[in-house]
């Protein structure tokens, strides 16, 4: 029941209800290929044709210069349906006829790839073409963001995240906002996520941890004190490239002996954002501090 396709299209005819139907298709000739592969596929007339590709879209901006095409390629080639592979995204490129669609991959790999995944189931009536998504994750990834703005205590910040954190899930969560739980958060966000593990069900983790105080940073950047000194040291720092910021940093010390690691954040331009977390986190222990 299976077919690969060679490096020149094929089709394959079978008939489902009565009708029918053809599968065409072209497959790479090696791992890469700069060729446009939709260019040289072509439906019959008459019977309705699915298409079944590996390329990149130019409009999705995704994976540019692997089996490139444009929409204008999917258009007059006695084709109903693109079925399209890739991207690991789901993407509804064209609803009409021709349906062209990335149905995305039918498990997440890891947290960056985030979400439902699954396929599209297809139903074709007459000349209609009607498509629904059908989830077949073992496991699901989430992306989610804990806000601590407004949150006067842990208790409300666990009855949020219940409605958006699925139970079995692995979800990674970003605590942002600014407000009264930012103490008790910085100190140990590590526990703190087992109790929203324990809470919702699911196996949680700490990405980033990007909240702070109920203060204001631009007045706080005012005048001459400690906290203006920081804010104004971590400006300084972020006006500098990613590879001058990663030579600044381990130019010296015990810090010289990251480099290899610091450089993966260099590589993902990710450098700014730990001077923005180390901004914030060392503001808030000032502040709180003080009081």
């Amino acid at each position: 029941n299976v077919r690969q396709f060679g490096s020149i299209p094929q089709r394959y005819r079978m008939r489902l209800r009565n009708r029918e139907v053809e599968v065409t298709g072209v497959s790479f000739d090696g791992p890469h290929t700069d060729e446009n592969l939709v260019s040289k596929i072509r439906g019959s007339p008459g019977i309705f044709t699915i298409a079944v590709v590996h390329c990149a879209v130019s409009s999705t901006g995704e994976g540019r210069g692997y089996a490139p095409c444009g929409m204008e390629d999917f258009i007059g080639k006695d084709v109903q349906y693109w079925a399209l592979g890739h991207i690991h995204k789901r993407m509804v490129l064209r609803e009409t006829e021709p349906v062209v669609v990335y149905p995305g991959n039918i498990q997440g790999r890891d947290i960056s790839e985030s979400g439902d995944k699954g396929c599209m189931l297809v139903s074709v009536e007459g000349s209609g073409i009607r498509f629904e998504f059908v989830p077949t994750q073992e496991i699901l990834w989430k992306e989610v963001e804990a806000d601590i703005t407004g949150k006067e205590t842990l208790q409300d910040l666990m009855a949020s995240l219940r409605k958006v954190i699925p139970r079995g899930s692995v979800t990674g969560i970003d605590f942002t906002g600014r407000g009264k739980l930012n103490r008790v958060i910085r100190q140990n966000p590590t526990d703190i996520a087992e109790r929203i593990s324990a809470d919702t069900g699911a196996t949680v983790t700490v990405r980033k941890v990007v909240c702070g105080p109920e203060i204001d940073l631009e007045r706080a950047s005012q005048g001459d004190t400690l906290v203006s000194e920081v804010i104004a040291a971590a400006d300084e720092l972020s006006s500098l490239s990613e590879e001058d910021l990663l030579d600044l940093l381990c130019s010296k010390g015990p810090a010289s002996d990251l480099r290899v690691y610091l450089e993966y954040y260099a590589r993902h331009g990710r450098l700014h954002e730990l001077v923005s977390e180390a901004r914030m986190s060392a503001v808030s222990r000032i502040l709180e501090g003080q009081e």
